[in-house]
């Protein structure tokens, strides 16, 4: 039988788990495989043409799981054929077969955005970023997880002014867990740049936000799926705020064009649609009185 790529994606699942593992056994909902004794779903989603399932199905996947009180792992093919080595260093992660580091053994200092972008590129799902600051821990001189914030911008919150910035990324190297890692660098943050608060994004695709709720902060929000585009070419996705200029940049529409639908410009050029099951809002809150 010709091994697929959902095939290769659940088979490395199951030899990490050192098990065999259930399929359409999920808690009533429709997963590949489920693991009883980590609570764990986890679903494979494929390229299609036309996507037999409208964007919000995949939040509502989470919801549903959410409720049942288990964590969803939603992977997309086309990211497993281009980031296959941080999505099996996440799947090796969930259970505990990566090598553990603890922080209070790491050196943590700011790095530039060169040092940033080429970790994140290696280790991240969704690879570098533009960052107002960054920061590295390091074990034995080297660098072995990374988080990056924006620049400080005032939120009105209760008629009073509050400084807040974004934990942007976070992630150590793969095949390493880096323990207390995340808490060491926002700590560094904090004693440096004195915000108000600091709001980050949980994928839902991976996570259910609870490492940060464990760092104190708070969900405030669930932000919907989101659509990207996969480039037929390169199989990278095009982020839903790239899309316009990507087919500027090219040329494909003119920029004079008084109305421009990139999404259907892309779809006439082989680019497939794909989603994320959306993300968790949450908000470490600094500051007294918020």
């Amino acid at each position: 039988m010709k091994s697929t790529v959902k095939d290769e994606i659940l088979n490395y699942i199951e030899t990490t788990a050192g098990k065999n593992l259930r399929p359409n056994h999920c808690r009533q909902l429709p997963c590949d495989l489920y693991d009883d004794e980590i609570l764990t779903g986890f679903i494979v989603h494929g390229l299609t043409d036309e996507p037999a399932n409208p964007p919000a199905w995949y939040g509502e996947l989470a919801d549903r799981a959410e409720k049942r009180g288990f964590r969803l792992i939603q992977i997309w093919e086309d990211l497993w054929l281009v980031r296959k080595s941080v999505i099996q260093s996440r799947l090796r992660s969930v259970y505990g077969k990566t090598e553990r580091i603890f922080a209070r053994k790491t050196a943590v200092r700011a790095i530039d955005s060169g040092q940033s972008n080429e970790f994140l590129e290696r280790n991240h799902l969704q690879g570098g970023s533009k960052a107002g600051f960054k920061y590295g821990l390091f074990y034995s001189g080297r660098l072995v997880a990374v988080a990056t914030f924006s620049k400080g911008r005032n939120v009105q919150r209760n008629e009073l002014t509050y400084r807040s910035y974004e934990l942007i990324r976070y992630c150590s190297e793969l095949n390493i867990t880096v323990v207390g890692g995340l808490d060491k660098l926002l700590q560094k943050f904090i004693r440096e740049r004195h915000p108000d608060d600091i709001m980050t994004y949980a994928d839902r695709d991976w996570s259910d936000g609870r490492v940060y709720e464990n760092l104190g902060f708070k969900k405030t929000g669930i932000m919907p799926p989101q659509t990207f585009w996969v480039d037929p070419r390169s199989g990278f996705r095009i982020f839903p705020n790239k899309l316009r200029e990507l087919v500027l940049r090219e040329g494909w529409v003119s920029p004079e064009s008084e109305w421009i639908d990139p999404e259907t410009v892309l779809k006439a050029r082989g680019f497939q649609a794909v989603y994320n099951s959306g993300s968790l809002k949450y908000v470490l809150f600094l500051r007294s009185g918020q």
